[in-house]
């Protein structure tokens, strides 16, 4: 079983080139599966890893 880290939204915001506000809107709207501590949200960065690969092969595909 592959361990997946938390990250803040600040770290999902540079992984997916996404400003921070944008993120945290997607946490709050259930776009993206996260938790809420504090102020923050913490977001598995497997699932942004996931969906930055699913954009990249949404682009190619209209791309293409």
């Amino acid at each position: 079983m592959v361990k997946s880290r938390l990250i803040t939204t600040a770290i999902a915001a540079r992984i997916l080139g996404f400003s921070q506000d944008y993120v945290r809107r997607l946490c709050l709207e259930g776009e993206i599966k996260a938790s809420k501590l504090g102020h923050d949200w913490l977001i598995y960065e497997k699932d942004i890893r996931n969906i930055k690969r699913q954009r990249k092969l949404k682009e190619e595909d209209d791309g293409a």
